[in-house]
């Protein structure tokens, strides 16, 4: 489960990084233009919500602490199963 939470956070955590860096560059890329097209406006716009979207699931599943918590909880379900282990001194 520890691995399902960490694989799960780089499947979030990898589109909003390249998400946000693709908006930004789109961004001062459109800066400098003196005519702007509608339907990049339109796609930079939509992607960026994607990526705030994204970004707010990333932060409120909070992967990493969940893969934590799993790593711990069957650490110390392992010394109730097996107290002889070294591990549980």
């Amino acid at each position: 489960m520890a691995e399902r939470a960490t694989i799960s956070g780089k499947r979030l955590g990898i589109p909003v990084t390249v998400a946000t860096t693709i908006v930004g560059t789109s961004i001062f890329a459109t800066l400098g233009s003196p005519q702007q097209n509608l339907v990049r406006q339109i796609g930079t716009g939509l992607l960026s919500l994607a990526a705030a979207v994204l970004s707010a699931l990333h932060t409120f599943f909070n992967f990493a602490k969940v893969s934590v918590q799993h790593k711990a909880a069957a650490a110390d379900a392992a010394c109730w199963a097996f107290p002889w282990a070294r591990c549980c001194w």
